[in-house]
């Protein structure tokens, strides 16, 4: 039996739309990756999907827990590959993870850090990782969904924060950074994510996404004054934001297209995964 390279952990509460997670995962399992799934003891039918793919996964397990963070901790302690992937419940896999790891692990990096195509209502659009490390003092400027991560730097450097509702991800990142490890960025598409603006956002982002990142800079040092302005100013933006587009919508104005169309995501992930053969 071969060793592990690769554990996808997709944690999972209430989304029935991990059916579409594992599925594009199976896509490109064999006997080197392992699938896991944590789910928060869901009360609809997620448990019922999950259960119809028992057999292509290597473990699962549904109870109760605190949060994502807490959820995906649990499956990082049961992994047994040598990489770590967080995969979220409603993001869809769209490269041979394997394939990566064998094109960009030469055994010098903690963090291979790749890009996402998102998705929202307007359509698809890229989000990319940003090298700069400085970059993180004030916001999560590495695309956490297209990251793997050596199993073993949670081990030595810590798990995710479980206080964080939503933020956990940046802490984990500076404090790694922070902690010494090496960091690799990538031009590869890993993910969609189909759920950009989600809580840490479009929800309550003064409650959640702002508020900790805020927290979390002033947590790591940063200037209080620059961290309480920066927070302000997101805020004012988004709030600017939100009020252009429903003006626009009510007087019907076409937002300017910032959008790639489907068929570009197609030729770009089929060349992308064709020069990896």
């Amino acid at each position: 039996m071969k060793d592990k390279i690769l554990s996808i952990i997709i944690p999972v509460y209430n989304d029935p739309r991990v059916e579409y997670a594992i599925n594009s995962v199976l896509n490109y399992k064999n006997e080197c990756l392992e699938l896991i799934v944590i789910d928060g003891d869901s009360s609809n039918d997620t448990k019922e999907v999950i259960q119809s793919k028992r057999k292509d996964l290597d473990y699962f397990v549904s109870e109760k827990d605190k949060n994502v963070s807490d959820a995906t901790n649990k499956g990082i302690r049961v992994a047994s590959g040598k990489w770590v992937f967080i995969l979220a419940a409603d993001d869809i896999l769209v490269c041979n993870p394997l394939k990566i790891l064998e094109k960009y692990d030469d055994g010098n990096e903690d963090i291979i850090c790749g890009n996402i195509i998102a998705k929202d209502k307007n359509g698809y659009t890229y989000s990319m990782s940003v090298p700069d490390l400085a970059k993180l003092d004030y916001r999560c400027s590495i695309r956490h969904p297209a990251s793997f991560f050596k199993r073993t730097l949670y081990f030595e450097y810590g798990f995710y924060d479980e206080t964080l509702y939503c933020a956990a991800d940046r802490e984990a990142f500076l404090r790694f950074r922070n902690r010494g490890a090496k960091f690799k960025f990538i031009s590869e598409f890993i993910i969609i994510f189909t759920n950009y603006g989600g809580i840490s956002t479009a929800k309550n982002p003064f409650k959640y996404g702002y508020k900790e990142d805020m927290l979390i800079s002033l947590k790591y040092g940063m200037n209080k004054l620059t961290v309480t302005k920066d927070y302000i100013l997101r805020c004012l933006n988004l709030i600017c934001r939100r009020v252009r587009d429903k003006v626009y919508d009510l007087l019907r104005i076409k937002r300017k297209n910032k959008f790639i169309s489907y068929e570009e995501i197609v030729t770009i992930l089929n060349r992308q995964n064709n020069s990896m053969l």
